[in-house]
């Protein structure tokens, strides 16, 4: 890795955790066609301007639940995985790691609840 390519990397927060990290590493390996990773390898998306990390939507969502009508775990699971596509402005990566779940774990319950 370039010392650029480094520091964007040691500065990248990392909500998808060591999965993420790897999954960088490998696509800007695979990507590069020289012996050293610069910032042009990288994925696009770890340059774009992040707002906030903080758990913050997780939270207006378990206060949201308790304002909810929701009378089962389904219809509230439902609710949680609206408010958080909501919150991340529909990015299911950053949803994902909200719920502290996999983007597959998300895909699937967003097909079981018919949430298009």
């Amino acid at each position: 890795f370039s010392k650029e390519a480094l520091n964007i990397l040691l500065s990248y927060p990392y909500t998808g955790n060591v999965r993420e990290a790897r999954n960088i590493a490998e696509y800007a390996s695979n990507i590069c066609q020289t012996d050293t990773i610069t910032p042009e390898h990288l994925p696009a998306y770890i340059f774009e301007e992040v707002v906030d990390h903080s758990p913050a939507p997780v939270k207006n969502m378990a206060e949201s639940i308790s304002r909810q009508k929701a009378t089962n775990w389904k219809e509230m699971e439902r609710e949680i995985i609206l408010d958080t596509l909501k919150a991340t402005r529909g990015n299911k990566t950053k949803a994902a790691a909200l719920l502290g779940w996999g983007r597959t774990t998300l895909w699937r319950k967003i097909h079981q609840h018919e949430i298009m």
